[in-house]
């Protein structure tokens, strides 16, 4: 049976969230009951109009929230640095200026401007160290994987390995909740 694109792109929906072949197939069974999880592999592994399979779909979706999400802390920390700027300009021209507070409000004012002072050069210290988790695991999970002593471990214990990567990058990066999907993953959801 020939099934059109809005039934691939449903099935390549739920394989984005994680589901394996029988599951999508199971999914989608009670609209399509002839749909079998062979039909979704192949989908799965015959590559589209533009050459891509569905891991390549997935590889380029999670490279974009990456980048969508590196974008989003890059611009709050523009902000965050662009208001601690303002401050400081703020409180440069009250310790300076004219009507500078009487000493023990100045002493006050300093320490102020200080801490402000340390802040926008830890910024710039973060900025230029920054470390990116993401990357670093998903290339130490795809080079794992590439061995097949290593492949075999981490597919039979993938849901194990997950939940403690993603526990501990969780703790590192102070994030709610990161979804990490490498190769191995989808290997392990077959």
């Amino acid at each position: 049976m020939a099934y059109g694109i809005n039934v691939r792109e449903r099935a390549f929906a739920l394989y984005l969230q994680g589901q394996n072949a029988e599951q999508i197939a199971e999914t989608l069974r009670a609209e399509y009951p002839s749909l079998a999880a062979n039909t979704i592999r192949s989908w799965e592994e015959d590559a589209d109009d533009r050459g891509e399979t569905w891991e390549d779909r997935r590889r380029a979706v999670d490279q974009a929230s990456r980048r969508r999400i590196e974008a989003q802390a890059a611009t709050m920390r523009a902000t965050t640095a662009s208001r601690l700027q303002t401050l400081t300009e703020v409180m440069y021209n009250r310790l300076t200026g004219k009507n500078s507070p009487e000493m023990k409000t100045f002493e006050g004012a300093v320490y102020a401007f200080k801490a402000l002072s340390e802040m926008a050069v830890k910024l710039d210290d973060d900025d230029q160290n920054r470390f990116n988790p993401w990357v670093a695991g998903e290339i130490l999970l795809q080079t794992l994987s590439e061995d097949p002593e290593c492949r075999k471990v981490l597919e039979r214990r993938w849901p194990h390995v997950k939940g403690v990567f993603t526990s501990k990058l969780n703790g590192l990066t102070r994030t709610k909740e990161i979804e990490v999907q490498p190769a191995v993953e989808k290997e392990a959801s077959r």
